[in-house]
């Protein structure tokens, strides 16, 4: 660094896009140290400059700066053992909150943990890296469950994935999916084995996949040969137990 020279912005990286803050307080810009993964490697070309001082906007628009990808509501995971794990599921249907607790109390690793984007023409699957976000009541759900919650939250809602984090790159086929549905009757749980057709089907309303052209047979390709099931209510223990078993 030239003396009398500011230091220059800090660069951070979520899926494939490189970027820095402009404008950012400072309290705000601490925040990001904790929570954000940074890069190192990136050509000044290719750092997108973004102003902003609010974390989930920030997110947002480097979502959408992901051209080209299909996207799916949902959770996404890596075991132990190396399988691919799919959860797909609306708002509120406990994707996040499950994926979560894998990671933590399990140490499967995070590729995506409630947006997933995947590069279609490479097959692969991009580790988006985002922190985690704590719904109000998610905290004390885990620590019930699991007997563990993130460490540190940030700002209320915020925990960075760190070692939690699954490389980027990982082939598109998956080797189990759920969908993740609920009518808020908790003492109903039901697990159903779906085929690769009827799976598709339920990610049509929560994805991208008719917005772009290709998708949606490349979605039913990475869902073909995996084993699909539908996990209906039931409490975070008792998804969590079926999840592991049939992911042995």
């Amino acid at each position: 660094m030239t003396p009398g020279k500011p230091n220059p912005p800090a660069v951070y990286k979520l899926g494939r896009i490189a970027f820095s803050i402009e404008n950012g307080l400072p309290p705000f810009l601490g925040n990001l140290e904790i929570l954000l993964p940074r890069c190192t490697d990136a050509d000044e070309s290719e750092i997108h400059h973004v102003s902003t001082n609010d974390l989930r906007e920030l997110q947002n628009r480097i979502f959408a700066l992901h051209e080209g990808c299909l996207w799916l509501d949902a959770g996404c995971l890596i075991t132990p053992n190396g399988k691919r794990v799919l959860i797909v599921g609306r708002s509120g249907a406990g994707k996040s909150t499950t994926t979560m607790a894998l990671a933590l109390a399990y140490d499967w690793k995070v590729i995506a943990e409630d947006i997933l984007l995947i590069d279609f023409n490479k097959d692969e699957l991009i580790t988006f890296g985002a922190p985690f976000s704590l719904k109000p009541g998610t905290k004390e759900l885990l620590r019930d469950s699991i007997g563990k919650v993130p460490d540190p939250i940030v700002m209320v809602e915020w925990s960075p994935l760190g070692k939690m984090s699954a490389p980027s790159g990982a082939s598109a086929f998956f080797d189990v999916c759920f969908v993740f549905t609920r009518t808020y009757q908790e003492s109903n749980f039901r697990v159903t084995e779906l085929s690769a057709g009827e799976y598709y089907r339920k990610c049509l309303p929560i994805s991208n996949i008719i917005r772009v052209p290709e998708a949606g047979e490349k979605l039913l390709s990475y869902v073909s040969t995996a084993q699909c099931f539908e996990i209906e209510d039931g409490t975070l223990d008792e998804r969590l137990k079926k999840i592991l078993q049939l992911c042995q």
